[in-house]
């Protein structure tokens, strides 16, 4: 079934804080889901970064345990395409990527 969240997904779009969203090439990655762990291997403006750990869902909510914070939110999948956004600590995240078909 293509609407069931475990996959591999191309990012798309990224934004953190208050900046405007971020598009490649400034913001590139993947964004890989298994049955609960969580994990977006990013490049931000040449920089790495990387978000990882287990993550559970109930509805619309997804709750990621990063270790030493969590990243609270919600989440969406329409026609392959994910949505997160929530805040990690005291930081805004959205991203939105899409599964190959």
């Amino acid at each position: 079934m293509s609407d069931t969240l475990p996959g591999s997904y191309t990012l798309t779009s990224l934004c953190q804080g208050v900046k405007p969203d971020l598009v490649p090439p400034a913001a590139t990655g993947t964004v890989t889901l298994t049955s609960s762990n969580f994990t977006a291997s990013l490049t931000v403006n040449a920089q790495q970064q990387n978000i990882t750990g287990t993550y559970t869902t109930s509805g619309e909510t997804i709750d990621v345990n990063l270790g030493l914070s969590q990243l609270t939110g919600t989440f969406s999948l329409a026609n392959n395409t994910l949505k997160v956004s929530g805040v990690a600590g005291s930081q805004r995240l959205s991203l939105v990527a899409t599964r190959g078909q």
